[in-house]
């Protein structure tokens, strides 16, 4: 199973980035939108998604089901 996770950008303001193993790095403005992004990538064959808070502690987490 994929585990994809959605955590604050290095610098404050900077943002929210999805990264996993596989997943290519990417930034987005908002959280919502990088839990999003990571439920889409993971569509195909399915996973997991965590959700960090903005110090870096899992807040949450999304199990994506194939499509």
């Amino acid at each position: 199973m994929s585990v994809l996770h959605v955590v604050p950008a290095e610098r404050t303001g900077d943002g929210w980035k999805v990264v996993g193993a596989e997943a290519a790095e990417h930034r987005v403005s908002c959280q919502a939108d990088a839990v999003e992004d990571a439920c889409l990538e993971l569509r195909g064959e399915g996973g997991e998604v965590v959700i960090h808070d903005l110090r870096g502690r899992v807040r949450d987490k999304r199990t994506v089901r194939p499509a």
